[in-house]
């Protein structure tokens, strides 16, 4: 599953360059030379196909269709938050068609995304994240309740999806470091 959204509709937009790295995992995954993927078990959701309910569809299907034979990448690329205060934040991705008016329910969350990882039974479970982390790209606004929410990924979260045998997270920087995207 490749999630890849730079164009977000009521949050900043990222450069593109985010697509071109999303049609090159695929091209690493189903090169014979590399992965081998079939390109018929990938699913790659760009830009506006990244909704919240494509992402969680598609996370239901990767459950639903891998065993425990199997390897299972999972690869997102887009903004990360952290929620809440700052000492124990609560983090979520950033799907494409997220409010921040209304973000506690426009947002996958951290155990919502932990919970659909554990469903997965595949043997072999490799995630990707490239989202900013605390210090990214600045705060979204208009978030009201005191409820402040700071673009990144904690590595409380990150510790959290990574537990169990067979997984692994490449996370593109710590919680306290910045994730850069560079044009070209």
């Amino acid at each position: 599953l490749i999630i890849a959204i730079s164009s977000y509709k009521e949050v900043n937009p990222l450069p593109p360059e985010i697509s071109n790295d999303a049609h090159a995992i695929m091209a690493v995954l189903t090169d014979p030379e590399y992965c081998g993927y079939d390109p018929k078990n990938i699913t790659l959701l760009l830009n506006e196909q990244a909704t919240l309910g494509a992402i969680r569809h598609e996370l239901d299907l990767l459950a639903s269709r891998s065993s425990s034979a199997d390897t299972v990448c999972i690869y997102f690329s887009g903004h990360g938050t952290n929620l809440g205060n700052i000492i124990d934040p609560i983090s979520a991705l950033v799907p494409v068609d997220c409010e921040p008016s209304n973000i506690l329910n426009t947002v996958l969350m951290e155990e919502e995304f932990s919970a659909a990882l554990t469903k997965i039974k595949a043997k072999r479970l490799l995630i990707f994240i490239d989202a900013c982390h605390s210090g990214g790209a600045g705060s979204l606004k208009l978030i009201g309740d005191n409820l402040s929410a700071n673009l990144g990924f904690s590595d409380k979260t990150l510790g959290r999806l990574a537990q169990g045998t067979g997984r692994v997270i490449i996370a593109s920087s710590r919680a306290s470091e910045t994730s850069l995207i560079l044009h070209g």
